[in-house]
C-alpha cells in the first residue's frame, strides 16, 4: 500500500490536512472575535458620546441657574443691608 515514490507518507499527509483545517479554524475564530471586540468598541464609543451629550445638556442648564443664584445672592444681600441700617441710609 505505500509507494515509496511518493515523496510524503500518509501520515504525514493526513498532519497537513489536520494542521490545514487548524489553522482555518483559528483564522476563523479570530476574526469572530476581532469582529465582536469591534461592535463591543462601537458599542462603548456611543456609551462616551451619550455620556458627553447629557454633560453638555446639564452644563447648557446648570450655566443660568448658577447666573441667577449669584443675582439672587446680591439681591438677599442688598436686602440685609437696607433691613440693619434702617430705611433712612441709602448705599
Amino acid at each position: 500500500m505505500y509507494d515509496s515514490h511518493l515523496p510524503f507518507s500518509l501520515g504525514t499527509i493526513i498532519i497537513l490536512i489536520l494542521v490545514s483545517i487548524f489553522n482555518y479554524f483559528i483564522s476563523t475564530q479570530s476574526e469572530i472575535q476581532r469582529k465582536a471586540e469591534m461592535v463591543v468598541r462601537e458599542q462603548v464609543l456611543q456609551g462616551f458620546q451619550e455620556q458627553r451629550a447629557l454633560v453638555d445638556a446639564l452644563t447648557n442648564v446648570s450655566i443660568p441657574l448658577q447666573l441667577n443664584q449669584l443675582s439672587l445672592k446680591s439681591s438677599i444681600t442688598y436686602l440685609i443691608i437696607r433691613v440693619l441700617t434702617g430705611p433712612g441710609i441709602l448705599f
